[in-house]
């Protein structure tokens, strides 16, 4: 008699460091509902997203914002950073990596900027999760803070391998008619869950073709990896029992949006405006080239007062004799608004001496 497998368990090192989110938590049906696959989320605090496991990396998307390890015994693993990030098309995102490469555990894969993608994005919650959850038998997840390559954020439990089950029968193939794509961003994590879940509930070999390229309709990375976007055209070909069937049912929800009609996806939050703080003299003497770089200045006269005088605003004897109104303070802020009109930029300023600025200068506003 033949003993029971053992359960082979694999501990996923958290690819970056964090607070540890139930996935029933994130605010996206599709990941909350686990139609991507199980796993865990990451409220991150660093900013380079690590291989959790030895792998390869199998798929990575044109926008930058997530990738898959695959792991020597086929289990996929997704990481996605964000909600909504690929709608930025890759700003913010740097990939240290390209589809292929080797990677061990902890090898850095993409680099990204949690301020900009963090300002435009719904949510920086980033999810691992399994793609081919079919292999696990059970998930463990860790809770509270986790450091990236160093604490383990999930385990998993698997048995066997990943066999590819023949459901196509001898019967020749079934194509739909042609579908032009009308998600905005293409079949990215979205709309690729929604179309494996439905194409899994069919018997037969399911596959979408873009013209030469094609990909396994019942995997939501291999959805990924074709890299589609708005506008391409695309084809469902299936095999087995219930091939028609299946053609027809996935080319009409290819054909409406997989869940995501182009009205409901969510547009990319308006850029934030960048400006700097004019409080020490080394910011006002440059005030024209900064004025380059930035969207506005505030003039915090407070400390620009203490700072050029050298007077401690809250010294018990100096303090009264920090003169917001002497004239070095007044040509620093001088110099400040015309370098930030130089470049129409406008100026504000706060502190106690607002009134008695306003008075004294036309306007810190371009004409």
């Amino acid at each position: 008699m033949k003993a029971p497998q053992r359960p082979q368990r694999i501990g996923l090192m958290a690819p970056l460091s964090g607070v540890l989110v139930p996935l029933e938590s994130v605010p996206d049906p599709v990941f909350a509902q686990k139609m991507v696959g199980d796993g865990v989320s990451i409220d991150p605090t660093s900013d380079e997203l690590l291989s959790p496991l030895t792998g390869k990396v199998t798929q990575l998307h044109s926008s930058g914002h997530a990738t898959t390890i695959t792991a020597d015994n086929g289990l996929q693993v997704l990481l996605h950073i964000g909600l909504d990030t690929v709608l930025l098309r890759g700003e913010g995102f740097m990939p240290l990596v390209k589809e292929g490469d080797a990677v061990a555990t902890g090898t850095p894969l993409i680099r990204f900027d949690p301020i900009a993608v963090g300002a435009t994005a719904t949510s920086l919650l980033t999810q691992m999760v399994i793609a081919n959850g079919d292999l696990v038998t059970r998930y463990v997840a860790a809770k509270g803070l986790v450091v990236a390559g160093t604490d383990v954020a999930l385990y998993v439990e698997l048995v066997g391998s990943m066999e590819d089950k023949d459901t196509a029968s001898a019967t020749g193939a079934i194509f739909s008619d042609e579908i032009t794509l009308p998600n905005p961003a293409g079949l990215h994590a979205r709309p690729a869950a929604v179309v494996a879940v439905e194409a899994k509930k069919f018997k037969s070999e399911i596959r979408l073709l873009r013209g030469d390229a094609s990909a396994n309709a019942k995997s939501v990375v291999a959805i990924m990896g074709l890299a589609t976007k708005f506008g391409d055209k695309l084809r469902v070909e299936a095999r087995g029992p219930d091939a028609a069937e299946a053609a027809s049912t996935v080319a009409r929800l290819l054909g409406e949006g997989s869940g995501e009609k182009p009205g409901d996806a969510p547009a990319p939050a308006a850029a934030v405006k960048v400006g700097v703080m004019i409080e020490v003299p080394a910011a006002a003497l440059i005030a024209e080239p900064l004025a380059r770089e930035v969207d506005f200045f505030s003039i915090g006269t407070n400390d620009l007062t203490q700072y050029t005088l050298a007077m401690d605003r809250g010294h018990p004897q100096l303090a009264k004799q920090a003169d917001a109104l002497h004239p070095a303070v007044l040509r620093l802020i001088g110099m400040t608004v015309d370098g930030a009109h130089k470049h129409g930029k406008w100026v504000g300023i706060c502190g106690g001496c607002v009134s008695s600025y306003r008075t004294r200068r036309a306007s810190t506003r371009p004409h």
